[in-house]
C-alpha cells in the first residue's frame, strides 16, 4: 500500500500470507515435518515479511514452540537417564533460541523503521544525524536503516547524500521547486508601508517581516 506525505511517497506492504504460508499451518509442519516447517518458514519471512513493518511474531511464536518441545523432549528423556533424546533436545534449544532472538531483533528494527517513517514524514527531517539523535542510534546504523527502507521500497525514489548526510527525495524537491515558483509569479504582492521609526514609507512584500531601507527600524505588512 502505498502513502504520500508532502510528497514523499512511502510503500507499506501488509502481508496477506496463502494458506500454506500461514503461521497456524507453519506451526503444525513445525511439529509434524521440522525440514518442511523451516522451508516454509523461510519463505514467509522472504516472500511477506521481509520488507514489511511486522514485528516478527510469527519467528517468536515458533522460537518459543521449539522451546517448549525442548521442555518436552527433557522431561521424557529423564525417565530413560537421557539415553535417547539428547540430540533433539539440543537441536529444538538451539533453534528456538535462534528464532526467539531474530524475532526480537525484528521487533527492534520494526519499531526504529516506524520511527525514521515518523520522523521524516510528520517532522520533515531529513538530516541523519538529527535522524539519529531521535531514535536514538549512531549514524551510521541510522544510516543503514534509512539504506535497508529505500532498498526494500519504503521510500520511493530516496537515496542517501553521503556529502550533505541527508535523505534526499528528488519529487518533494521539485515540488518545493514548483511551489516557490508558483508563489514568486503569483502570491507575493508588494505593499507601501510607512515607518513608525523614521516615518520613511517602504515597499515590502505582503505578509513578510522586513527592516526600514533608512533607519533600519523593524516593519510588516
Amino acid at each position: 500500500m502505498n502513502y504520500n506525505f508532502n510528497n514523499i511517497e512511502v510503500s507499506v506492504k501488509n502481508p496477506n500470507p496463502k494458506w500454506w504460508l500461514s503461521l497456524p499451518f507453519i506451526i503444525f509442519t513445525f511439529l509434524a515435518f521440522f525440514p518442511i516447517g523451516i522451508f516454509l518458514m523461510w519463505k514467509r519471512y522472504t516472500t511477506y515479511e521481509k520488507n514489511s513493518l511486522q514485528p516478527g511474531k510469527a519467528v517468536t511464536i515458533i522460537g518459543c514452540i521449539l522451546l517448549f518441545g525442548a521442555f518436552v523432549t527433557f522431561i521424557v528423556s529423564i525417565s530413560d537417564g537421557f539415553k535417547q533424546g539428547k540430540v533433539a533436545i539440543l537441536f529444538y534449544l538451539l533453534s528456538g533460541i535462534s528464532l526467539v532472538l531474530v524475532g526480537k531483533k525484528r521487533k527492534e528494527n520494526a519499531k526504529k523503521f516506524k520511527k525514521c517513517i515518523s520522523i521524516i514524514l510528520n517532522d520533515e527531517i531529513m538530516d541523519i544525524d538529527n535522524i539519529s539523535a531521535l531514535i536514538p542510534a549512531s549514524y551510521e546504523n541510522t544510516k543503514e536503516y534509512l539504506q535497508n527502507m529505500i532498498d526494500n521500497g519504503f521510500f520511493q525514489d530516496a537515496y542517501i547524500d553521503e556529502i550533505r548526510r541527508q535523505i534526499v527525495f528528488p519529487k518533494k524537491k521539485e515540488a518545493n521547486s514548483y511551489n516557490q515558483f508558483n508563489n514568486t509569479e503569483n502570491n507575493i504582492r508588494m505593499k507601501v508601508v510607512t515607518c513608525n521609526g523614521c516615518g520613511a514609507q517602504n515597499s515590502i512584500a505582503t505578509g513578510t517581516v522586513g527592516e526600514c531601507e533608512f533607519c533600519g527600524s523593524k516593519i510588516e505588512a
